[in-house]
């Protein structure tokens, strides 16, 4: 089942994302960026297909959570939706978001279907981009064993 995280240190965030998403995918529920990079740390296994990531935190907040996602590589290829006050954030917000590598933005309040639809088109993408890596794998393989060869050959 595809795993989601959600992080956010607002409870009711967390019970409206888990609420909207739970009836398809699994989803787990981390109250600060902290405790969800400890979680991705040490969870090798349960590694989430998606996170959303609130953007202002009390502490690890969401930017610096980010960063650390995708410095790791093990975890940089995640799609990460930041959770976004729309009263709070502008456009230069927005901005460093997309700099720092978020792949998209979905502002509170959260509108369910706008939710799941951008939830779904990440996940999409992010399958895309799986099958196009493993595609170019064996294009590369092929072009070894080809040159392979034609080297004998020669």
């Amino acid at each position: 089942m595809v795993r989601i995280m959600v992080v956010d240190n607002d409870s009711t965030t967390l019970a409206i994302c888990k609420g909207l998403l739970e009836e398809e995918y699994k989803v787990d529920l981390m109250k600060s960026g902290l405790q969800a990079l400890g979680f991705l740390m040490k969870s090798k296994h349960q590694t989430p297909d998606l996170i959303l990531l609130a953007m202002h935190m009390p502490g690890t907040g969401g930017m610096e959570t980010l960063q650390s996602i995708r410095n790791n590589a093990a975890l940089a290829s995640i799609p990460v939706l930041f959770l976004s006050e729309s009263e709070m954030d502008d456009d230069r917000a927005e901005l460093e978001g997309y700099q720092n590598g978020v792949n998209d933005f979905v502002k509170k309040p959260i509108l369910p279907d706008l939710l799941k639809v951008k939830v779904k088109r990440q996940l999409e993408i992010a399958a895309l981009r799986n099958e196009n890596a493993a595609l170019r794998g064996k294009i590369n393989r092929i072009r070894t064993l080809i040159n392979s060869i034609c080297s004998e050959n020669l």
